[in-house]
């Protein structure tokens, strides 16, 4: 019953309509087309500021700017994530699709909300690409919700008149029995949370790419089977003619059957990535998190 309620509760991303693969990826005719290579980025703040945010935002989120985006700078990583707008946090750690920064940049208006598109469409800059706002989703996936500071408590005032010494009384001195002490176990800081609202990037960033794309692309050992966009994923079914994805109805999809450890609910579908693999090290093994994803 526990692993039924655990597949039920894990629904498709593509049964929501706020469940979308980031747009904006067309070039704009008349605009400076500074596009990072893919090869060049990565899911942390020194890359996605190197290839995006220089390129694409900085001239005009910076403080000596001469537009009205100066009131919100993205010189650094704590102005970032430190961040708000007039419609909320600018990074929601662990929740991409609540951060106002993620949302601005893409073009789906059921994920953007009231946000406006950024660049701005009237912008000399190109569109953030679906690439590009991978690694922004996984980039806010991973920021570490932060520690409530612990208040710096005031040293007692210190008396400067010495007190008067007296004299040493002849005293037997108490037998001191050392008593083991319990090791204090320290907890580790908690992990960012899962994200309430999963989109295609996270789960290609979070999964795909790390566990499923090394064979499941052009040129791979599993090459027939491609689903590098949301598109292909939607798009894709297997030799039987099974779908990949049934909008709604994970227990009838064969990517969320694969990966499934139940023998009764995976039925005939063969496990993935193959046991084979995982104990010979060629390959990740899905978690429960990755499952719920």
């Amino acid at each position: 019953m526990r692993k039924f309620v655990l597949f039920a509760s894990s629904l498709f991303l593509v049964n929501c309509s706020q469940y979308s693969e980031p747009q904006g990826g067309s070039p704009r005719s008349g605009v400076k087309q500074n596009q990072a290579s893919d090869v060049n980025l990565e899911a942390s703040f020194a890359s996605i500021k190197t290839n995006i945010i220089d390129k694409k935002c900085l001239s005009c989120h910076k403080a000596d700017s001469k537009s009205d985006a100066k009131d919100i700078p993205f010189e650094s990583e704590t102005q970032v994530v430190d961040g708000s707008s007039d419609l909320g946090d600018l990074v929601v750690p662990g929740r991409p699709a609540e951060s106002i920064f993620y949302k601005s940049i893409v073009s789906d208006e059921s994920i953007r909300g009231k946000a406006k598109v950024m660049p701005p469409k009237d912008s000399p800059h190109a569109a953030v690409t679906p690439s590009e706002q991978y690694v922004i989703a996984a980039w806010i996936a991973g920021v570490v919700v932060k520690k409530t500071e612990t208040a710096v408590q005031p040293k007692p005032a210190v008396d400067l008149m010495p007190a008067p010494t007296p004299a040493p009384a002849e005293t037997t001195a108490p037998v001191v029995v050392s008593t083991p002490q319990p090791a204090v176990v320290v907890e580790p800081p908690p992990a960012a949370a899962l994200p309430d609202l999963v989109d295609f990037a996270l789960l290609k960033t979070e999964v795909l790419e790390k566990k499923c794309m090394g064979c499941h692309k052009e040129g791979g050992k599993a090459d027939e089977l491609v689903f590098s966009t949301r598109d292909e994923l939607l798009a894709l079914s297997n030799s039987f003619g099974q779908p990949f994805v049934v909008v709604g109805k994970p227990d009838q999809s064969i990517m969320y059957l694969s990966v499934v450890k139940d023998e009764n609910i995976r039925q005939d579908i063969r496990l993935m990535p193959p046991k084979k693999d995982v104990v010979a090290g060629k390959a990740t093994d899905v978690t429960l998190k990755d499952v719920a994803l």
